[in-house]
């Protein structure tokens, strides 16, 4: 399985879901299931489903925001 960071304020991981023309929005998009409930929607924009994720775990992004890659688990209690 291939793993995803999608570029913003902090990285995310998931993986990407779709990749085309959202319906209102200029250009290509990539939407991604994300791992963890860090997203905006749950695959729909304006009612209309372009991926299945649960909710708050789906984002779209543009594909210059996306590093794909085999990367390794993260262990979230390593700094404490």
């Amino acid at each position: 399985m291939h793993s995803i960071r999608s570029g913003s304020e902090f990285p995310r991981r998931g993986e990407v879901a779709f990749i085309g023309k959202v319906d209102g929005k200029p250009g290509t998009w990539i939407g991604v299931c994300l791992d963890e409930p860090f997203g905006k929607n749950n695959g729909s924009v304006n009612g209309k489903k372009y991926f299945h994720a649960m909710p708050k775990c789906g984002v779209f992004v543009k594909p210059s925001a996306v590093e794909v890659g085999d990367f390794p688990e993260e262990d979230m209690f390593e700094e404490l």
